[in-house]
């Protein structure tokens, strides 16, 4: 599923997802015999940047979010 923001609000990618782009973009550049196990340093870049990638989606639905009184939390809410 890809990023979208839409009438029925936002989208986001899973870290699977992310996982499996990744993976799917190295072994089209450097070969389908990548060793991208997560004990290789590969696979190790492979989810130190699919987490990063998260954490920002997670970011940006949480400000998309807060612009929502249905579902604000917090601070942002009692504004």
């Amino acid at each position: 599923m890809p990023d979208i923001l839409d009438a029925n609000g936002l989208t986001t990618k899973t870290l699977t997802e992310l996982v499996t782009e990744l993976s799917d973009d190295l072994k089209d550049i450097y070969g389908a015999d990548i060793n991208i196990d997560q004990n290789s340093p590969d696979g190790q870049m492979i989810n130190i940047y699919s987490q990063s990638g998260i954490d920002y989606r997670e970011l940006l639905t949480s400000i998309y979010n807060s612009f929502d009184p249905d579902v604000a939390v917090g601070v942002v809410l009692d504004t």
